[in-house]
């Protein structure tokens, strides 16, 4: 063998090792494609199986006053994602990020959360807030943590936050500004309005409605349906059979 070619027996040793390494490394999957399905086909297989569990996403309202409708839809995908957990749910917001009120009780009921799991947290400002929300993904006892997107929040932050959901195998939620167009590093995003809601026998409204939009994926396909929120059953699903209107692939990010 040329000298120039010849390799140490521990050099050797070492590129074993490195590609036993990289082995292992190839046959484990990011914990952000461990995925929770919504339970809708449409959507379902837009997003590769489900919404993925150890990931920053985010919902905005279409406009200003859908604005609660995106909280709904939120509260919605909490439910959906926390599943049988036990650990708590940590929401901090600001007086700012609450214009339009704080979940309360009965509404939080009526989505199948238990109150007592959510710790709300009251923050000065954003900054705070963001801080809450890391420290708490290093927390034990935490398994889902909620927050309003900051306009101020850059992309740097906003990878950093998804990194740590990452590696602290927790989803995180953010409610972003229905005109923030800042860049950011969620896996998806979703865009809220109310939709019509059908009536009992009564008059009364029966189930929220929502139309929503998937706008962006990792996966790269999107798409709009129409679904409402079935609180007897705890899930989403479509209003109607043409609620599933539109599916395509994003443009280049």
């Amino acid at each position: 063998m040329n000298k120039l070619t010849e390799v140490s027996p521990d050099r050797q040793a070492r590129l074993r090792a490195l590609r036993r390494q990289i082995v292992q490394a190839a046959s484990l999957t990011t914990h952000w494609e461990e995925v929770a399905p919504l339970g809708i086909a449409g959507v379902d297989a837009c997003l590769n199986g489900g919404v993925a569990t150890g990931a920053l996403h985010e919902v905005a309202a279409a406009d200003h006053r859908s604005t609660p409708a995106s909280i709904g839809f939120l509260l919605a995908l909490i439910t959906l994602l926390s599943g049988t957990l036990k650990s708590f749910i940590l929401w901090p917001f600001t007086k700012a990020a609450s214009a339009f009120g704080v979940p309360y009780a009965p509404g939080l009921k009526f989505f199948g959360l238990d109150p007592a799991r959510i710790v709300f947290v009251r923050c000065t400002n954003a900054r705070e807030c963001l801080w809450v929300m890391e420290e708490g993904l290093r927390l034990g006892g935490i398994g889902i943590v909620i927050g309003t997107r900051a306009k101020k929040m850059d992309l740097t932050a906003s990878r950093r936050l998804h990194l740590a959901a990452e590696q602290a195998h927790m989803p995180v939620l953010l409610l972003r500004s229905y005109n923030d167009g800042s860049p950011s590093a969620a896996v998806t995003r979703w865009r809220i309005s109310p939709a019509p809601s059908a009536h009992d026998e009564f008059g009364f409204y029966k189930n929220a409605r929502f139309h929503v939009a998937l706008e962006y994926a990792r996966s790269g396909k999107t798409g709009e349906w129409e679904m409402e929120w079935d609180h007897g059953a705890i899930s989403l699903r479509l209003s109607s059979e043409l609620g599933d209107r539109a599916a395509g692939e994003n443009p280049a990010a």
